[in-house]
């Protein structure tokens, strides 16, 4: 019998995942990128300069924009 499939020895049995590791990957960029954005957006607050202000803004709606796609499957 193979090691891998011997269910009386659980450290020889392999997980068993349901979901698409490609999906659960979007997802982890997904949410890395949303918390880009919420990073963007606290530092905007608290930047005086209108242009540093404009980039921040524009690298916050980019991020979230890609998050979006992401999760939509593109």
């Amino acid at each position: 019998m193979d090691d891998n499939l011997d269910s009386s020895n659980p450290a020889h049995v392999a997980p068993i995942s349901f979901s698409d590791p490609e999906e659960s990957d979007r997802e982890t960029r997904a949410e890395t990128l949303r918390a880009q954005a919420a990073r963007c957006r606290r530092l905007c607050s608290s930047v005086l300069d209108p242009r540093t202000r404009d980039s921040l803004t524009n690298m916050a709606e980019e991020y979230e924009a890609e998050a979006a796609r992401l999760n939509a499957g593109d």
